[in-house]
């Protein structure tokens, strides 16, 4: 009886009990569900490389935010140094023509004329592999406006 019922489970669950090459080796007809070696070697190379490209995207987007912060700290320290030479008198030594040093950088004055002085405020900032960065604002200081 054990054997009978095994020989009519066979043959309703395989088709007829006849068990082919293919069947036996685990290789399928066209149709049939499941993927191939190959199907499943190509998808997990694509998994690898979105991966990859979506890595890439969010360590250059951190690196960009870095560079963009320390950009906008030497803005503002440049910013800062233009708003506290505008306080200061047109005959101020500190607004003497030539170079003059400040935290974080230098400042340039230069005569346009007797009246009027142009000041260049220039700010570093390190930048990507150590090289150094620079800002650079530039106004012009009338005597009419700061006696």
């Amino acid at each position: 009886m054990g054997r009978c019922f095994a020989r009519a489970a066979r043959e309703m669950f395989r088709g007829g009990g006849r068990w082919s090459w293919r069947e036996r080796n685990g290789i399928r007809h066209r149709g049939e569900a499941g993927f191939t070696l190959v199907e499943v070697l190509i998808a997990g190379l694509l998994a690898v490389l979105a991966v990859g490209v979506v890595t890439q995207t969010i360590i250059m987007g951190r690196r960009s935010a870095w560079l963009a912060q320390r950009q906008l700290e030497a803005l503002h320290a440049a910013r800062a140094t233009l708003e506290d030479i505008g306080r200061l008198d047109f005959n101020h030594a500190a607004l003497s023509a030539g170079r003059h040093v400040v935290p974080g950088g230098f400042y340039d004055v230069s005569l346009a004329d007797q009246r009027t002085k142009d000041i260049t405020v220039r700010t570093s900032w390190l930048g990507t592999a150590g090289r150094t960065n620079w800002v650079a604002l530039t106004t012009s200081m009338s005597a009419a406006l700061h006696p």
